[in-house]
């Protein structure tokens, strides 16, 4: 409410860059660029957990909103690694992308989207199994992502266009672009104003 900063919790990595937090606001990961890793911070007791290796240059990152596992996407090897949370070990290891840039979870922990700008596509895979279901091909350098709540419709910056692609995953297609300024990044969503 008063707007202060309450305190600061070091990652211990090099380039800590993008933040996913859980869902009940517990637990936080950030993606460390410079260290190609991922460093976890218990925001209950605001203290740093630990460091857990992933790839070079890893950037994108998401976390199932239980805090089950976390999603991590190296820029250089072009892949996604699968962290279980308790165990800080990855289970899993996703490959196929030319750069996994940003990376969203549905809010029921189902789906999970990979935004891969060089290869001009979104990947979207189950939570569950852990594996690439589709995939949206031709999409102008996609680059952020959301989800809405309800778990139908994403949101993707398309840097190239330059727009918001608004893409039905029950269809699995692109059916809008909301035009927006040069070079878009970053998107999010919210509830509608009153």
């Amino acid at each position: 409410e008063s707007g202060a900063v309450e305190v600061a919790i070091p990652t211990s990595a090099q380039g800590s860059h993008m933040v996913a937090l859980t869902r009940d606001g517990t637990r936080a990961w950030t993606s460390d660029v410079g260290t190609g890793a991922v460093s976890e911070m218990d925001l209950t007791k605001k203290a740093f957990v630990r460091v857990i290796p992933t790839g070079p240059r890893t950037e994108g990152i998401a976390v199932a909103p239980d805090g089950s596992t976390v999603w991590a996407g190296s820029n250089t090897n072009g892949t996604v690694s699968v962290i279980d949370s308790k165990s800080g070990t990855i289970v899993e290891t996703l490959s196929g992308f030319s750069l996994p840039y940003r990376l969203a979870i549905s809010a029921d922990g189902k789906t999970a989207i990979i935004c891969d700008p060089q290869g001009n596509a979104i990947h979207v895979a189950d939570v569950a199994t852990r594996k690439v279901l589709w995939k949206l091909d031709a999409l102008g350098s996609p680059r952020g992502v959301t989800i809405a709540p309800d778990g139908r419709t994403a949101f993707v910056t398309l840097a190239d266009d330059p727009a918001v692609g608004v893409i039905d995953l029950v269809e699995r297609k692109l059916v809008r672009k909301i035009g927006v300024g040069a070079s878009p990044d970053g998107v999010g969503y919210g509830p509608p104003g009153p």
